[in-house]
């Protein structure tokens, strides 16, 4: 097993308690072993640090506190990124839940040293854990040519300039595992958001190497009531897509049709933001 690559699990939580010893549990369970867990609080104001610190009695974990909010998960990120030890990394943000075999999926994948992530399927839950939505794939299918109904392995720029340009189908950030690295600028530039960092943050990874897909629905995103992407200005939103989009356009060559299908996206958002 020597050359089995280790994974650093990263929790960052915020004032997520009623959440985490679910969270630590499954994550604990995963057929897969980790091999390090990383609990950041980015000083919580209910019971997280209470919860915390009786789940570290029980389970091996690193615990990091802040002692001021940061105000971004994305500075928590690069926090873990900074004190992980493993090759790969998984962002199990504190509120989401996963399947067993999570890990068991996605990892393998990374033994072609060319692949710098892989993302799994997701499905959507509400605040009391209730399935709302069994699979992102209708909603990842925007050309309906049922290219999320099976796994899949892309070159990164491929993936960049033909698919993830057009919008952001990597629905969840628990859902995703990378390769260890250095990201600090872009998880800088990740902070300038307000609700596309993480899809910039996928765009620069991509620039890295390969993607890797698993069309399983591993991942069980977590959907409140009042989440950043609901209360979002619209007319932010709208910016923040079409900025990333830019930025890709001026780096590669796009297609004519895939910069049509851009502007088919660009448009539907209008809509559904009713600007």
């Amino acid at each position: 097993m020597e050359n089995t690559l280790k994974v650093s699990v990263i929790i960052p939580n915020y004032n997520y308690a009623k959440y985490l010893k679910k969270r630590v549990k499954q994550i604990e369970k995963q057929t897969y072993p980790i091999w390090e867990l990383i609990v950041l609080d980015d000083c919580s104001t209910d019971q997280s640090r209470k919860v915390i610190e009786k789940l570290a009695k029980k389970y091996p974990m690193k615990v990091l506190y802040n002692e001021k909010n940061s105000g971004s998960v994305f500075q928590q990120w690069q926090k873990g990124i900074e004190n992980a030890t493993g090759d790969l990394i998984w962002i199990a943000e504190a509120d989401d839940e996963v399947d067993c075999h999570f890990l068991a999926s996605l990892v393998p994948k990374f033994e072609d040293k060319d692949l710098v992530m892989a993302y799994s399927d997701s499905m959507q839950i509400n605040e009391r854990g209730r399935v709302i939505r069994k699979t992102y794939r209708d909603l990842a299918d925007e050309r309906h040519d049922g290219r999320y109904q099976q796994d899949y392995v892309n070159d990164g720029i491929q993936e960049l300039t033909e698919y993830l340009i057009v919008k952001n189908y990597i629905y969840n950030a628990s859902g995703v595992v990378f390769r260890k690295g250095d990201y600090a600028p872009i998880l800088a530039e990740c902070t300038k958001f307000h609700l596309a960092g993480d899809w910039y943050f996928y765009t620069e990874l991509l620039k890295r190497g390969k993607i890797a897909y698993v069309a399983k629905p591993l991942n069980r995103h977590r959907i409140h009531t009042n989440s950043v992407t609901k209360t979002t200005k619209k007319q932010l939103h709208y910016e923040e897509v079409t900025r990333i989009q830019n930025q890709i356009k001026k780096a590669y060559p796009i297609s004519k049709e895939v910069w049509q299908q851009v502007e088919e996206q660009r448009k539907k958002l209008k809509e559904v933001l009713g600007l």
